[in-house]
């Protein structure tokens, strides 16, 4: 199994299907999941001193947006991009990439609500180290 950590971006276009969508569910997603979670670690020590309910929210929603991407991908997606490959056949439905373009671009408007919402925090406030505590 090719591990995320051992390739390097410019390589994935070498990689088979089959083992990049590995490389993704296997690798690449828990990592996402890991950096997300830590956007939750640094809510909960904002908390203390800040009124963080909105950027909580987002957070959750980010979390619920990519975790349902993650589950349509890994069951529906990905399974049938590797049987097209396997018949070396082409999609005739494009119902498969619809449904998870619409996390892509719901998981990407909240984000970028979040960065906002973290904007305005960080151009009210003197400095803050979150990350040393």
């Amino acid at each position: 199994m090719v591990a995320y950590t051992d390739i390097h971006f410019e390589d994935l276009k070498n990689l088979s299907l089959k083992t990049f969508t590995q490389v993704l569910l296997n690798d690449f997603y828990p990592f996402v999941y890991e950096e997300i979670n830590k956007l939750d670690e640094i809510i909960e020590l904002m908390k203390s001193d800040h009124d963080v309910e909105m950027l909580e929210t987002m957070q959750k929603v980010i979390y619920a947006e990519f975790d349902d991407l993650y589950r349509k991908e890994k069951v529906v997606l990905f399974p049938y991009l590797i049987k097209l490959d396997e018949e070396n056949n082409k999609s005739q439905n494009c119902s498969p990439f619809k449904n998870t373009k619409l996390h892509y671009t719901s998981m990407a408007n909240h984000i970028k609500t979040a960065k906002e919402i973290v904007s305005n925090f960080l151009s009210t406030m003197p400095t803050m180290n979150l990350l040393s505590s």
